[in-house]
């Protein structure tokens, strides 16, 4: 395996990839923070999907940097349980 890309992990997200030929089985997969999808579900999406890990990420494009407003501070991390 290697390392996919997958979006959000969205169920329409691993079907896309599929579509496309990319092979999972055995690789780890990069989802973002977000698309309405917790982190749980990412992870069982992407094990359906056969990939052996999952590494999730917030992208800046998707949650705001600017420690004056809310969200991701340089000194804050993003969990859930």
């Amino acid at each position: 395996g290697g390392v996919v890309y997958v979006n959000y992990g969205r169920r329409e997200d691993f079907e896309q990839l599929r579509a496309l030929g990319v092979a999972l089985n055995g690789s780890i997969a990069v989802a973002r923070v977000g698309g309405g999808v917790s982190f749980a579900e990412k992870v069982g999406h992407a094990q359906e999907a056969g990939h052996v890990g999952v590494l999730i990420y917030p992208d800046p494009a998707d949650v705001p940097q600017d420690p004056r407003r809310l969200g991701l501070h340089s000194n804050a991390v993003i969990s859930e349980h």
